[in-house]
């Protein structure tokens, strides 16, 4: 399994994650903040957390990812930190909750200029979601 040269360990562990399950979150965002695990494997099972549909499953990792994954990833090598805060990023809690958690969490001010990119880079995608979601909820009136 460890050398299948197609990733299929990669592939169950991102399909594990997926699974609207509360046990199969936690442990995929366990083994994707493990520092032991291979970045690839890390990744693999960050690809899987954040489905849509899945948003009541997986509230309450937002201010997981603020308050604890953002100063774990910090002392990574940048390439498995860059990669890691964008997957883990709460992107499907599309909601202005999201942004104010992302500006509004205690360590905002001491990270790093390259978590804060990612942030910021995020909160940009997040809030072209709201304005287009909030485009299509509007009357036409004419």
């Amino acid at each position: 399994v460890d050398l299948d040269p197609v990733g299929g360990a990669q592939n169950r562990a991102t399909c594990r994650a997926m699974r609207p399950e509360p046990a199969a979150k936690e442990a995929a965002w366990s083994l994707a903040l493990a520092d032991d695990q291979d970045w690839r494997m890390a990744q693999a099972h960050a690809r899987g957390l954040w489905m849509p549909g899945q948003e009541d499953i997986m509230t309450g990792y937002r201010d997981r990812y603020f308050g604890g994954a953002l100063p774990a990833l910090a002392g990574r090598e940048p390439r498995v930190m860059r990669s890691l805060a964008r997957l883990l990023y709460p992107s499907t809690l599309v909601s202005p909750a999201t942004l104010a958690a992302s500006r509004a969490s205690p360590e905002a001010s001491e990270r790093s200029e390259q978590l804060q990119v990612i942030v910021l880079e995020q909160e940009a995608i997040l809030r072209s979601v709201l304005a287009a979601r909030s485009a299509v909820r509007r009357p036409d009136l004419s």
